[in-house]
């Protein structure tokens, strides 16, 4: 596994334990990730967690399960 893809992975578990945490990216390491939640279509119990870096655009998207509850970042 590459560095771009672990330091991916890392930012994955940090947005898992906290999504309002700011994140820099691990991209270029300039700017911070925006992190959008958007929920599953058809009441599927999941949500697609997309992070977008304000600085050079790199994008990665999670896919993981919704929690009951779940509050979304503003």
């Amino acid at each position: 596994m590459n560095s771009t893809a672990a330091n991916w992975i890392q930012v994955a578990k940090q947005v898992a334990a906290n999504p309002f945490v700011k994140i820099p990216c691990p991209n270029c390491g300039a700017g911070y990730l925006q992190i959008l939640i958007a929920p599953w279509p058809n009441e599927e119990p999941k949500v697609d967690v997309h992070l977008i870096c304000e600085h050079c655009g790199a994008r990665n998207t999670i896919t993981r399960e919704a929690e009951v509850g779940e509050k979304m970042p503003q």
